[in-house]
């Protein structure tokens, strides 16, 4: 059994498909923890667009 979580699991899949100089669209919760993940490992061109309201 795996000692990481589902919300863990799901987070970093989806760092994994933001793609270096990719434009995003980000929303509030796992979606942002994805975002900033990729940036700070494999996607630290890619442009976060952040919508609030």
């Amino acid at each position: 059994m795996s000692s990481y979580s589902t919300n863990e699991m799901m987070t970093v899949a989806a760092a994994r498909r933001l793609h270096n100089g990719a434009v995003c669209f980000v929303g509030i919760g796992l979606p942002s923890k994805a975002a900033n993940l990729a940036r700070l490992t494999s996607s630290p061109d890619g442009v976060l667009i952040y919508e609030s309201g």
